[in-house]
């Protein structure tokens, strides 16, 4: 199967963990934000699925590490309408928050997780906060997978980060017209080219 994701990272947060009110502040607004944009959405556009064609609402799921989130839709819509229709909308959410940040989209091959494995699935905790006890963030496949790459590939190329906070991982992931610089990252055998984009309108 295929699957597209979109990796967030806040810039700044390790700047301010000498002031742990500051880094405190900064990381609340960042959760507050994705929870706003993922359980609270104003906007429910219809999106073109990838496996039928129909036009769906697709659900948005997002898993926040710290000061990093993974976003995914299911069922998987359209390049177009996951750059226009959700990170547009994400974008807005973010700059809103006065959140600095930067997202790679990484679409392609994708091994996911049994949702409810043998052994129990989504049951609870008990009482200690009531945490699913198994939570399938993600699996694996190139579209997982290649996105820590391309994350240390950006973080190292600082000639991008005054340019630019939109990121594509090949050509699957790219919407026409956006890209503005390229690189080549990982192996020579699975080279794969990181494009560094503008903002669709």
């Amino acid at each position: 199967m295929t699957k597209t994701f979109a990796y967030i990272d806040v810039i700044g947060v390790k700047k301010t963990l000498a002031d742990k009110n500051k880094s405190k502040e900064l990381l609340e607004r960042f959760w507050t934000t994705m929870d706003t944009f993922t359980n609270n959405r104003q906007d429910s556009p219809y999106c073109k699925a990838v496996d039928t064609g129909n036009l769906v609402v697709p659900d948005v799921y997002c898993s926040v590490f710290s000061d990093s989130a993974l976003i995914d839709v299911e069922p998987d819509i359209e390049i177009n309408d996951f750059y226009k229709k959700i990170l547009k909308s994400l974008k807005i959410c973010l700059d809103k928050a006065e959140l600095p940040f930067y997202c790679i989209v990484s679409s392609g091959d994708y091994i996911g997780q049994a949702i409810s494995p043998k052994l129990g699935g989504w049951n609870m905790g008990s009482g200690h906060g009531a945490r699913p006890l198994w939570n399938p963030i993600a699996g694996s496949g190139d579209a997982w997978i290649q996105i820590f790459e391309a994350d240390t590939a950006i973080k190292k190329h600082k000639a991008w980060h005054e340019k630019y906070s939109l990121y594509a991982l090949g050509n699957e992931s790219l919407l026409d017209g956006l890209s503005q610089e390229e690189i080549k990252i990982g192996a020579d055998a699975n080279q794969i080219k990181l494009h560094a984009c503008s903002w669709p309108v």
